[in-house]
């Protein structure tokens, strides 16, 4: 899984195809904005799944609390719970954030290691927290609303 496209119907495409629900010669009819728009609401439902957020949580707490902090209240890496995000708060952003990495800040690309299935289940782990504003690292990033 590599979301490193700057083709945004590629990439968007890919998104989809992680998610599960497209493949890559599907995705022109329907432009990047139908396909980016129908995977953040993918994202958003398995938010409110509560056993894939469950899961989430457990692979979160053995691959990514060790920089992120049992919690996500930011260790290494930066708080997830607050509303300052360095590479986007969308579920696409968020997603291609776990699968994909940012080697030149430290942050694995883990979508190889945990797989699709794992990496969304993170993505609504991750997108759950939004809001938390858990004490902890400083924020980093730009400030979503």
């Amino acid at each position: 899984m590599n979301f490193a496209s700057d083709n945004v119907v590629g990439a968007s495409a890919k998104v989809m195809a992680a998610l599960g629900e497209a493949n890559q010669g599907a995705a022109a009819p329907y432009g990047a904005d139908a396909w980016t728009r129908r995977a953040e609401e993918a994202l958003s439902a398995l938010v409110q799944n509560a056993d894939a957020v469950t899961e989430g949580q457990n692979v979160f707490k053995t691959t990514c609390a060790s920089c992120h902090g049992q919690n996500a209240e930011g260790l290494v890496g930066p708080n997830l719970t607050d509303k300052f995000w360095i590479h986007g708060a969308s579920g696409k952003d968020v997603l291609k954030s776990i699968a994909d990495g940012y080697a030149d800040k430290g942050m694995p690309a883990w979508g190889a290691v945990i797989g699709d299935d794992k990496a969304r289940k993170v993505t609504a782990y991750v997108l759950s927290l939004k809001g938390k504003n858990l004490p902890g690292k400083e924020p980093q990033g730009q400030p979503i609303d």
